[in-house]
């Protein structure tokens, strides 16, 4: 992996990565959590038992959302 040219470095030394890039073990992690703030953004929370399931109570009734 090559440094931008914006980055001065010197031979040897290696940077560190600030967020998980695409094709890496962690990469559907971070999108997962990424997608989880957002969608508690909108009132849902995830159950303790298991995170893929997200609950939102309404005055109008329960919202389950299922990620598979």
């Amino acid at each position: 992996m090559v440094s931008p040219p914006s980055v001065s470095h010197n031979p040897g030394v290696a940077c560190k990565l600030k967020k998980s890039l695409y094709g890496l073990k962690k990469a559907p992690r971070a999108c997962f959590e990424k997608f989880s703030i957002t969608i508690e953004s909108f009132g849902f929370n995830s159950t303790p038992h298991d995170s893929s399931l997200l609950v939102k109570c309404t005055s109008h009734g329960h919202i389950t959302l299922t990620i598979c």
